[in-house]
């Protein structure tokens, strides 16, 4: 009779235990539901710090665009009717299998990082843009800047002046990889890219910390394109 009860009272802390992680995995469930993100709430904090210059949402919104844009035209291809589908599927990058949103998210982050890192270096080397330069950026920021879709000029906000500082870093930073290039013509285009050579020469010679917390909740493939009107303030 001893055993028994033993063996009840086994099975039942077991059940009262199980009840409870379930119990718990079901409040994070709801509440990951209820607390909505609004990116707009968003847009001044940093994503990336580099040394002392903290990269906001608002200033990666411009790369994130970029991406999302040339990802999502692939996606429309293979589901013209469902692209977030593809956004979703799993592809092999390196030997590892990972979604597609979040290896665009991580290419996302890898191209601020370098463009920002080689900006710096253009200008410990007093690297300037010539006259021809500057007006081609600026062409650039009234062309990109007027593609923008209306959620996604709505959301930014950005003035011509922030937007022409984002990609002024990007045209200095093509500027030192042309000086480079200048210096040893056996560069190649992988040498600055994430993971190239230059670029963890570059990268070793700065502190990064990346907002994970912010940065990792952003699910791209419904940042900036397939967001209805209606659901567009809260993305997740």
């Amino acid at each position: 009779m001893d055993k028994v009860t033993k063996k009840q009272g086994i099975i039942i802390v077991i059940s009262m235990l199980v009840f409870f992680v379930a119990c718990g995995a079901l409040v994070v469930m709801i509440s990951q539901k209820l607390r909505k993100f609004n990116i707009e709430d968003h847009m001044d904090e940093p994503v990336v710090t580099i040394d002392d210059n903290e990269l906001t949402l608002k200033y990666a919104s411009y790369y994130i665009i970029t991406i999302e844009t040339k990802v999502n035209a692939a996606a429309l291809e293979v589901y013209p009717d469902n692209p977030v589908k593809y956004w979703t599927g799993y592809y092999n990058s390196n030997g590892k299998n990972a979604f597609i949103r979040n290896i665009a998210r991580d290419e996302c982050m890898n191209a601020i990082i370098r463009n920002y890192i080689y900006y710096l270096e253009a200008l410990d080397l007093d690297l300037t843009l010539t006259d021809e330069e500057i007006q081609e950026l600026n062409a650039s920021v009234n062309e990109k800047l007027s593609s923008l879709s209306g959620y996604q000029a709505e959301t930014t906000d950005y003035t011509n002046s922030e937007f022409y500082d984002i990609l002024y870093v990007e045209a200095l930073a093509k500027k030192y990889t042309e000086y480079r290039y200048s210096l040893d013509n056996t560069l190649t285009e992988e040498d600055f890219n994430a993971d190239g050579r230059i670029y963890e020469e570059i990268y070793a010679l700065h502190d990064i910390d990346i907002n994970k917390n912010l940065w990792e909740r952003l699910l791209l493939g419904n940042v900036f394109v397939n967001v209805g009107e209606d659901e567009a303030k809260d993305l997740y």
